[in-house]
């Protein structure tokens, strides 16, 4: 008999896991008790498990919860009923989580940040169905914050082994949530930092922020223009405010507005420098 190893414990899940994913949703949901009974057996073997010091029970604990959280998921998906998919998106995201810290245990950091992400992803998606569904705020901002968090380690994990791409989705995400998080909070901040978002890509996009700038700069240079100044003489002023140059005759609100809109952009662009010397 082979002897049992790391890789050989994950090929055998991922082979039950291949299985399970290929049966129709028609099966899954006539079948659904029986799935999701089989799926909690799995989480309570790996909780069985959780604690022992041996490299393989410590790769068996990983695998049984991701194995699990990933039926569950799929279950979530096959719900009759957008409360039992709440339900189930719950436990998905809970059991996600619980993989991707055994996974790090182990080491196994790329593992064990697509396992984050995936609970993230998970708790999203119930803290959505409970806004449509308009439950309780305070259940709806603590989904929210689960994804949150989840979205938060992912971002860690991936930064300690270099992987700044995935950290930097995973950030973006995070903060992504956030102002959702804020809107339902009835936070006066979830302007401040959606407008962030939206001109930055919340410190991640260059291209955005690029865009909004030379947005700004067209807009005050057409306005300049139909107020008398001519075609040469409004792209002059617009540049040199959106440069934060003091000079030009122009209309005194314009150029307060165009001036305020500068600090504003030119000051997010800081954050994009200071986002990307973090994340490295």
């Amino acid at each position: 008999m082979s002897p049992i190893t790391p890789l050989t414990i994950k090929k055998e899940h991922e082979s039950v896991l291949t299985e399970f994913l290929d049966r129709t949703t028609q099966e899954i949901t006539k079948r659904f008790a029986a799935y999701e009974n089989q799926a909690n057996d799995l989480k309570v073997k790996a909780d069985s498990l959780f604690g022992k010091d041996d490299t393989i029970s410590k790769y068996r604990t990983a695998w049984l919860y991701r194995t699990s959280a990933a039926m569950i998921e799929r279950l979530a998906e096959s719900a009759n009923g957008e409360s039992k998919q709440i339900d189930c998106f719950d436990k998905a995201g809970l059991y996600y989580h619980f993989a991707g810290h055994a996974f790090r245990k182990q080491e196994e950091y790329q593992w064990a940040g697509e396992s984050y992400m995936k609970s993230g992803h998970c708790f999203e998606r119930e803290a959505d169905l409970q806004v449509k569904l308009m439950m309780a705020k305070e259940r709806i901002i603590g989904s929210y914050g689960n994804a949150i968090r989840a979205f938060r380690r992912a971002k860690g994990v991936f930064s300690e082994v270099g992987d700044y791409d995935l950290s930097g989705r995973a950030y973006y995400v995070e903060q992504r949530l956030i102002s959702k998080k804020l809107w339902k909070d009835d936070r006066l901040g979830w302007f401040v930092h959606s407008f962030w978002g939206y001109l930055t890509g919340y410190g991640e996009s260059f291209r955005r922020w690029f865009l909004a700038y030379l947005l700004g700069l067209f807009v005050f240079t057409v306005v300049y223009y139909f107020s008398g100044m001519g075609v040469l003489g409004a792209l002059l002023l617009s540049a040199e405010r959106s440069l934060l140059i003091a000079g030009g005759q122009g209309n005194l609100i314009l150029l307060l507005g165009q001036t305020f809109y500068s600090y504003i952009v030119l000051g997010l662009g800081l954050t994009l420098i200071a986002r990307r010397m973090q994340s490295r």
